[in-house]
């Protein structure tokens, strides 16, 4: 019996902790930068959910920010000729 009611608790626990938030990647973030935006805006109305998809999402906002800023300094990068033989 004792058997029985170990491996239900194992088992519910598994399954319990398989329905967390899904974890977003910086490359998902990269494709949707409205979602990244308000994953960040709710990271900051709600500090205590804090986690990898607010340090992603934030990671990416930084990224596009800084593009976008060099780009105001400096112009768009000229095209690299090509030397392929």
């Amino acid at each position: 019996m004792r058997h029985v009611c170990f491996r239900f608790v194992v088992l519910a626990t598994l399954g319990l902790a398989a329905c967390g938030p899904s974890i977003k990647s910086v490359d998902y973030y990269r494709e949707h930068p409205d979602e990244a935006r308000a994953t960040i805006e709710t990271c900051k109305s709600q500090p205590t959910t804090a986690d990898d998809n607010c340090k992603n999402a934030r990671a990416v906002i930084s990224e596009i920010e800084s593009n976008t800023l060099h780009k105001r300094v400096f112009g768009p990068q000229p095209k690299q000729p090509n030397y392929a033989f």
